[in-house]
């Protein structure tokens, strides 16, 4: 087991401390908000390059998200009462990343930053991702497992049995 994978595991064991690779979905509110505005920003900068034409609004804005937010590829299966995702994230350790799992949804978020020093200019590059998902069952948040390997996160999460409907009497009021 890697140095990296080790993190990984022991972050979860050790949460829900702030620091924790898990962390609780608010905090990702904001920055959901702080990546719509940039996409939004760079999509608009994108229509005015074209000559402000209407008609590929669409592609601006997927052309701008990928210029700011990295694409992650997920792998989802179920096996052995267990929900496995794979995402790929290479160039990230597990101090790069924050992971938010409920019931029904998971969320991705990551950022490195290098710095290239030269001696005419220092430039500094930019590695982020954002990924959002819901889940096609319920899944157990507080029993979820990760490790990173490999430029790849592994996420284990057991499976919640679903809620079954229950009838609802209903009673006549008096008017």
């Amino acid at each position: 087991m890697t140095q990296a994978s080790k993190t990984a595991i022991e972050k979860v064991e050790k949460k829900p401390a702030p620091e924790s690779l898990f962390v609780t979905a608010e905090h990702f509110f904001e920055d959901f908000a702080k990546y719509t505005h940039e996409i939004g920003k760079r999509a608009f900068e994108i229509f005015n390059e074209r000559g402000r034409k209407f008609g590929n609004e669409l592609e601006d804005w997927l052309k701008a998200e990928s210029e700011i937010l990295r694409r992650v590829p997920i792998e989802m299966k179920e096996m052995d009462g267990k929900l496995e995702v794979h995402a790929e994230v290479p160039g990230f350790t597990a101090d790069d990343l924050k992971v938010s799992v409920e019931p029904k949804r998971i969320t991705l978020k990551g950022e490195t930053k290098k710095t290239v020093e030269d001696k005419l200019y220092t430039e500094v590059r930019s590695n982020r991702i954002f990924r959002t998902f819901d889940l096609p069952f319920r899944v157990d948040a507080d029993n979820a497992k990760a490790e990173i390997k490999n430029g790849v996160l592994t996420l284990s999460i057991p499976k919640l049995p679903p809620i079954e409907p229950r009838e609802v009497e209903i009673t006549e009021s008096e008017k």
